[in-house]
């Protein structure tokens, strides 16, 4: 039960960070810094629109790029939250570890 209720926050947490990087990308001035931030969702966004931004209305394809845009910020923060959370616990439970205890011998 603990794996799965630290695997919910870490997904929880994952999607707040996203969606705060979404929010300060938002708030940058340059432009083409701003753009080249949002190019992953620009990407994600034209696997569901074929004929590309100028054959359809452009709403649907600006909320499917922020769409995007979330899914691969909130991928990248769970990604590191991972790393860190594998990172912190190796060997802690029966070797010692790095948090775990004495060290142990190897």
């Amino acid at each position: 039960m603990k794996i799965k209720t630290v695997a919910l926050l870490r997904v929880l947490v994952a999607g707040v960070l996203g969606f705060a990087t979404l929010e300060i990308i938002g708030h940058i001035r340059s432009p083409g810094f701003r753009d080249g931030l949002a190019l992953p969702g620009a990407l994600i966004s034209t696997l569901g629109s074929m004929v590309g931004l100028y054959g359809v209305p452009s709403g649907p394809w600006a909320v499917a790029c922020m769409f995007g845009n979330f899914l691969f910020y909130a991928g990248v923060w769970w990604a590191l939250l991972s790393f860190a959370v594998r990172r912190l616990t190796i060997g802690s439970s029966d070797r010692g570890g790095r948090f775990g205890g004495e060290g142990g011998s190897r």
